[in-house]
């Protein structure tokens, strides 16, 4: 069906719009939009929604996600919620939803006040207070009209189907008035999905029996791979002393992901310690890690001690330089992805 609308999501002063190419319809993109608000964390789609000049800003030129920009789906939203990877969109703005002749519905997501807003399509006159208020198209179209508005609430309490009945009983009345939807006090609270949050995960080998600050070093050199791994490929801008025309600082530009810099970094660093009873034990985290689409070097890295100090080599690099893998340390990842990996394992005692 070639319906066309937009999908709207608006947090503070700042609204991303995605085209909506085909069956833009209540029993379409409507109900797409109200299985969004059931289901999603709706701030973590925020942050996961990226034009591709957002795209080239978070990530290294060699790990920017390809293919073209995607309209609409909510297929691919709920897939970057579960996954944490950006959801890049083709950035419609504004424009569209303010034809009405051509945007036939619009559905705009208010995140701070948990609100629905339902937008009609084809009007020939102005609407006073539309957020999206223009001049009129040459052809006498003004923006789409706000019909009604929807409680999140409201639709946690009622059936999908039902709250779909409401948008086209609201299109078929054709009315000025604004209906709102509010929830019914006399029924349950419905809670919004769970917010997910994101740990870094560390498993350390308990074979070698370790002393305290021995496993502590292994440890905290496992926590810290992940950014040295990204101050390294970030490059340098090098900043002179103007005195001495020494070095006195080097600038390097970090790309973090929202998710870690949202939910880790602005968060409590939240952390889990596992232990392997032996390498190989440990070394069945990385398969584990492999099959869940991770890559070494990226998302999860292996430690390997000098053996300067208590340890004794188990391999040798081609150099000759003894190596003894001590643990394994991840990037923060989403607490259902570090769980399919350290529900194979216990907590370190």
């Amino acid at each position: 069906m070639s319906t066309r609308g937009s999908f709207i999501i608006r947090r503070g002063d700042e609204a991303k719009e995605l085209y909506i190419s085909a069956d833009a319809y209540p029993d379409g993109a409507g109900r797409d939009a109200v299985r969004l608000i059931k289901s999603l964390d709706l701030d973590r789609l925020f942050d996961l929604l990226m034009t591709e000049d957002d795209v080239f800003e978070f990530f290294p030129e060699d790990e920017i996600p390809g293919g073209e920009p995607h309209d609409f789906s909510l297929r691919l939203c709920m897939d970057a919620v579960r996954s944490g990877k950006p959801y890049v969109y083709q950035q419609m703005g504004k424009w569209f939803i303010q034809d009405s002749l051509t945007c036939e519905y619009g559905y705009e997501i208010i995140l701070d006040d948990r609100l629905l807003f339902f937008y009609i399509g084809d009007q020939k006159k102005r609407q006073r207070g539309n957020r999206y208020d223009c001049e009129p198209t040459r052809a006498g179209y003004y923006p789409c009209h706000l019909k009604a508005i929807f409680a999140f609430n409201y639709i946690r309490q009622n059936e999908t189907d039902e709250v779909v009945r409401q948008m086209y009983r609201v299109e078929k009345e054709n009315k000025d008035q604004l209906r709102n939807y509010v929830p019914d006090p006399a029924k349950a609270e419905i809670p919004a999905p769970k917010k997910q949050g994101v740990r870094q995960l560390i498993i350390a080998r308990k074979d070698l029996q370790m002393s305290p600050g021995k496993l502590a070093a292994q440890v905290s050199h496992a926590s810290m791979a992940f950014i040295a791994d990204m101050l390294r490929r970030g490059g340098a801008d090098e900043e002179l002393d103007m005195d001495t025309c020494e070095v006195a600082a080097y600038h390097v530009t970090v790309a973090l992901t929202p998710e870690i810099y949202n939910d880790w970094l602005n968060g409590i660093f939240t952390k889990t310690i596992c232990e392997a009873r032996n390498r190989n034990h440990l070394m069945k985290a990385v398969t584990l890690a492999e099959e869940l689409g991770l890559r070494e070097g990226r998302d999860f890295f292996l430690i390997r001690d000098s053996c300067l100090t208590e340890l004794e080599p188990e391999e040798y690099d081609e150099n000759g330089v003894g190596r003894t893998l001590t643990c394994i340390g991840f990037r923060p990842l989403r607490d259902e992805i570090a769980h399919a990996i350290s529900r194979k394992y216990q907590l370190y005692r």
